[in-house]
């Protein structure tokens, strides 16, 4: 690639609404990651935080993507050390088409339907749903999630930092329609992701809060 179709490329990335992260030179993702049950040790020389984001579809939006590596207080790292996300990283964007609903793959989220009636059956009733409504709860939060996510509805939701190589986190809103005697109002909540590769997004909590 000449000078001139690097800078191209790099202009019409910033400038996409959508990006991939990637590194060619790690054959890790954070799919990969999980099913060697997190080892940091086996990933070595690539890094936890670049592992995790390998591969992945952000919005490109602060607060909705990586957040990049600051240089402004380490002056003295060359510019051909400036990595995105740390020094000597080899990870770069690639602008790509907003992603559809019917490209994201949403998993996990139906073996928590039992806890989610269990921990949050106020909420849920609340809403105007029981017990029997559990398939369309199900479906509603699937359809609603992916649909957001490809939107652009959701936020960084940043884990502690020991949980940090678990993967990358981001929160979704979703306007839950009521049922019902509350059929005539929308809820404004989150559902909670990890973002995997290809567009595919791992639940963590079907219902994680109110939003505004």
């Amino acid at each position: 690639m000449s000078v001139f179709d690097s800078v191209y490329e790099k202009l019409i990335t910033n400038f996409s609404e959508w990006v991939e992260i990637y590194d060619d030179r790690n054959p890790w993702t954070i799919e990969s990651f999980s099913k060697i049950n997190f080892n940091e040790q086996l990933i070595k020389p690539h890094c936890v935080d670049c592992t995790i984001i390998n591969q992945c579809w952000f919005k490109n939006e602060d607060g909705k993507k990586p957040e990049e590596f600051n240089y402004l207080f380490t002056p003295l790292i060359p510019i051909n050390k400036r990595g995105l996300y740390h020094p000597n990283c080899h990870c770069e964007t690639n602008s790509i088409t907003k992603p559809n609903p019917n490209q994201i793959i949403i998993f996990d989220l139906e073996r928590r339907m039992d806890y989610l009636f269990l921990d949050k059956k106020d909420w849920l009733l609340s809403m105007g749903y029981n017990i029997e409504d559990k398939q369309e709860v199900f479906q509603l939060i699937e359809s609603l999630s992916k649909e957001s996510y490809c939107n652009g509805n959701y936020t960084n939701n940043p884990p502690p930092k020991d949980k940090k190589k678990y993967g990358f986190r981001i929160r979704i809103k979703l306007q839950f329609p009521g049922k019902r005697e509350k059929a005539n109002r929308i809820f404004l909540i989150t559902s909670s992701y990890i973002v995997y590769p290809n567009g595919q997004l791992k639940n963590n909590t079907p219902i994680g809060g109110w939003t505004k």
